[in-house]
């Protein structure tokens, strides 16, 4: 199982994360089949203790967190009948739902999105480049890190947030 896991570094030097104005962000990588089969949007159930270690760690820090963005990507493969748009959507969705349904992550911080095989990091002519391209990414975007205080970026995602006292993601309802 490989995941790769990166956080934005503050800019003053300094390592303490919890001051708002080192607010940064976490990007998560799941690589190839960790959390689903080929051409499957089960999560298989070895992979449920991941999700719920995430879950876990999302719930003890959501007053902190604006958004948690889960993007799922597919490979162009000759061999797979699925449409890739919606079975990365799927997948997207059902991380989503485990995170609403397990760890009680409200809804309106969760923002599933399958982008299909359109974003490929390798070459998709090789069984390798095709195993790098089919992953998740999560992005969990802090409510008072440049990101989510940026125009461009609520617009893009068809929302805008609140990063005064609602919990509910900042996302007003």
């Amino acid at each position: 199982m490989e995941m790769r896991a990166k956080q934005e570094k503050p800019n003053d030097g300094s390592t303490d994360m919890s001051d708002s104005e080192n607010a940064k962000n976490i990007f998560i990588q799941f690589k190839d089949n960790v959390i689903f089969e080929p051409d499957s949007a089960v999560i298989k159930p070895e992979s449920e203790k991941v999700l719920e270690f995430l879950g876990e760690c999302f719930a003890s820090v959501q007053d902190d967190i604006s958004l948690i963005m889960i993007k799922g990507h597919t490979a162009k493969s000759p061999y797979s009948e699925v449409d890739s748009r919606l079975l990365s959507a799927e997948r997207a969705g059902n991380i989503s739902n485990y995170f609403e349904y397990n760890a009680g992550i409200p809804s309106t911080m969760l923002l599933p999105m399958g982008l299909g095989n359109n974003f490929p990091i390798a070459d998709n002519d090789t069984e390798e480049g095709r195993s790098q391209n089919r992953r998740v990414e999560i992005a969990i975007i802090n409510k008072n890190s440049e990101l989510s205080r940026n125009a461009d970026f609520l617009r893009a995602m068809g929302a805008s947030f609140d990063t005064g006292t609602q919990k509910s993601g900042g996302i007003p309802q």
